[in-house]
């Protein structure tokens, strides 16, 4: 709890002075020592992973991390490296071109703190494995599900300038939020009901392709993650909801604007590490650019609606053997 609530509050300070910075046009020291202070935990993780870990999932955090780090402080110190990063992210916005602006203090945090984001979900990977997936009781299951759902919506709240440069109206509106209608329920409902169909297709081309204990082994910990709030269609509800809401605020409504659908997509994909590189990581990406073209042509309620109803449908349906294995 000590260490949510510090990542936490450092991440929305942050995020906040980014967005001071990004009004007065210039930085702040306090914002380039937290920037810095990315790159040291990853330095640290590093060091860790070198005298504690060993085999390839270990070399390859090892080598990622040792990148990001690097990356991190070229980004921190160098304005020459942010029109590469630029150039990339245009170039990956097929479809929807990106909103990136490298002169942006607030988009430059973005970057680093999605690479950052990405090597802590590696480190996870190395460090736990499928066994941070589970949880001893449903409570322990609730209170990482809520820890988590605050600080997606705080950050997509802050990042988007509420406090700062815009008020809780214009924050909402820019993260494509509104009071559902009959086209956000239609077309919410429309989308679910066929990413369902797209995914039962495709779980099944993988059921029939891989060997039971590879499979198995490949699911193990998207099921741990299933049973820990599968006691009740409450929980397994509230899990929907609180998911849904959170993570379409952050991915569909704060970063796809900007970093575009298919950047955005594969973020949220590697974010959900209890894919683990297999199969189901490509399923969730098409699922993930499902809600991201619903928010673009829509609206963001409208994928929120859609991602609730994905996620809840595996509960409701528990006793298909794929289920379990491919909810969000």
């Amino acid at each position: 709890m000590l260490t949510f609530a510090a990542g936490w509050v450092g991440a929305s300070l942050m995020i906040v002075l980014a967005n001071v910075e990004q009004m007065r046009g210039q930085r702040l020291p306090l914002s380039t020592a937290l920037h810095y202070g990315l790159a040291g935990v990853m330095a640290v993780w590093t060091v860790a992973a070198l005298a504690a870990q060993t085999g390839t999932p270990a070399t390859g955090f090892i080598l990622a991390a040792g990148f990001s780090t690097a990356l991190i402080l070229g980004l921190s110190a160098s304005k020459k490296l942010w029109g590469w990063i630029d150039r990339i992210i245009v170039r990956l916005g097929f479809y929807q071109r990106p909103g990136f602006n490298q002169h942006h203090h607030v988009h430059r945090l973005a970057v680093n703190l999605m690479i950052f984001q990405a090597a802590a979900v590696m480190w996870t990977l190395v460090t736990a494995g499928a066994a941070s997936f589970a949880y001893a009781n449903p409570m322990d299951a609730l209170v990482n599900l809520a820890m988590n759902a605050v600080i997606y919506a705080t950050a997509a709240l802050l990042g988007v300038g509420w406090l700062v440069r815009r008020n809780l109206r214009q924050a909402v509106r820019r993260l494509g939020l509104r009071f559902p209608n009959r086209h956000d329920w239609a077309a919410g409902i429309a989308v679910a009901a066929a990413l369902h169909i797209i995914v039962w297709a495709a779980a099944a081309a993988w059921m029939s392709l891989a060997a039971p204990a590879a499979l198995e082994q490949q699911t193990a910990a998207a099921r741990r993650l299933f049973d820990s709030f599968n006691s009740s269609l409450a929980l397994a509800a509230l899990f929907a909801l609180l998911t849904a809401v959170s993570e379409e605020m952050l991915f569909r409504g704060a970063l796809q604007p900007v970093f575009g659908l298919a950047l955005s997509s594969f973020f949220f994909t590697w974010l959900h590490i209890q894919y683990a590189f297999t199969p189901g990581m490509l399923i969730l990406f098409i699922v993930s650019l499902g809600f991201g073209l619903l928010r673009h042509h829509v609206s963001a309620t409208a994928s929120i609606i859609a991602h609730s109803i994905y996620n809840f449908v595996p509960f409701a349906v528990s006793a298909l053997p794929i289920s379990a294995g491919l909810a969000l």
